[in-house]
């Protein structure tokens, strides 16, 4: 069977104000699929409320999940989502041991034989920000991008800068590759 290979940051990117800070994005995917079955990711803490060293949650300032994650390249990601879906391939998610494309990946850790898809219009303009995703057969519906961002293992603050780096202002559409069965 073939490969899908998604491969997430281990670090913030040089663009980004956070660079060079963990992300913790492998962790927060396994939190994702853990909190799904509804287990407590660590034996310390029980719900979303808490405080925690341990897991690196702190309430809203670091999301403890990562459920989907959001690509740019709609057509490469959507045709790849679809092979997954129809059993030609299945979806391996690994994250980079340093720097994308310069330092090699660590092994996969996590295999999907199904991931949905959305397109999402990511719009900021100043201090404003939305985002919109595209409902089979309808048109652009807004969804909270505080959300959005949770549900990308990020705070709104980080998201905004890693789609939008420097402060910089613009419109982006993209895809969100979703590893739950959780849509918008």
């Amino acid at each position: 069977m073939k490969k899908v290979i998604i491969t997430l940051a281990k670090k913030f990117p040089v663009s980004h104000k956070r660079s060079g800070e963990l992300t913790y994005f492998r962790d927060k995917v396994v939190n994702g699929f853990l909190h799904k079955a509804g287990v407590s990711p660590c034996d310390c803490c029980k719900d979303e409320t808490r405080i925690c060293d341990e897991c690196f949650n702190t309430k809203s300032q670091f999301p403890r999940t990562k459920i989907h994650t959001i690509r740019r390249n709609i057509s490469y990601w959507t045709a790849k989502c679809d092979k997954v879906n129809n059993g030609e391939a299945e979806l391996f998610i690994r994250q980079w041991q340093n720097r994308p494309y310069i330092d090699p990946q660590d092994k996969e850790f996590c295999t999907l034989n199904e991931s949905g898809y959305q397109l999402v219009k990511i719009k900021k303009d100043h201090e404003l920000s939305s985002a919109s995703i595209l409902k089979p057969g309808t048109k652009y519906k807004k969804i909270d991008i505080d959300t959005l961002a949770k549900h990308d293992g990020l705070s709104k603050e980080d998201f905004l800068d890693w789609f939008f780096p420097n402060g910089t202002n613009g419109e982006i559409a993209a895809c969100i590759l979703h590893f739950t069965d959780f849509r918008y």
